[in-house]
């Protein structure tokens, strides 16, 4: 079904709002018949949306607009509240996602990974991301912070990166296949893929 409204980046969060931001940075929250500016000003390059315990449309976190494709921006987490703000958070990157249980994840422009420890951003093992998903960390093989899934650094076909899974939280295994762009479902832990053709796989 179409929905009227555009943008460049989308994110959902664990109860089914969605995020968008537009090609100007705006960033935009399904109500649930409409999409809404988000209030606060805020302006994102990447967007990742966790679960609302205590907001009717989810925990979103960015990387703002001072970041670019080859820059690391800031990183900001929404607090609703009267009229909305966005609070920026210690630590820069490049892209982000945020698990069903609200743990946010980051790459940087060097394709490292991180993740929120409750205070600040500490490094993952080792490895090189393009791309990042992150599931429930009920799934089987996942770690403590998440089931974490990325795309790797450089193309290695016309369809796209490596695709890796952090097992246990403690090593980078690769999974079948390339892509350009993850995502994770948040209820039953489905990996999608998209390649540089735009063709779609789970």
């Amino acid at each position: 079904v179409r929905t009227d409204g555009a943008g460049v980046q989308i994110a959902v969060g664990p109860q089914g709002y969605p995020w968008v931001i537009t090609h100007l940075g705006t960033i935009y929250y399904w109500n649930g018949s409409t999409f809404v500016l988000a209030p606060g000003g805020g302006c994102a390059t990447s967007i990742g949306v966790g679960p609302g315990y205590t907001a009717p449309y989810g925990d979103p976190w960015i990387i703002g607009c001072n970041g670019s494709s080859t820059t690391n921006g800031s990183i900001y987490q929404y607090f609703w509240g009267a009229g909305g703000a966005w609070a920026q958070q210690p630590g820069a990157a490049n892209r982000i996602a945020v698990s069903p249980e609200g743990v946010p994840w980051v790459i940087t422009t060097t394709g490292s990974v991180w993740y929120w420890n409750g205070s600040f951003f500490t490094g993952a093992p080792a490895g090189c991301a393009s791309s990042i998903a992150v599931g429930s960390y009920t799934e089987p093989l996942a770690g403590p912070n998440g089931d974490v899934w990325i795309t790797g650094c450089g193309n290695v076909t016309s369809q796209g990166s490596k695709i890796f899974q952090l097992q246990k939280g403690t090593s980078w295994v690769q999974i079948p296949g390339v892509a350009s762009q993850i995502s994770v479902s948040p209820d039953l832990g489905v990996p999608w893929v998209v390649d540089l053709t735009g063709e779609i796989f789970e």
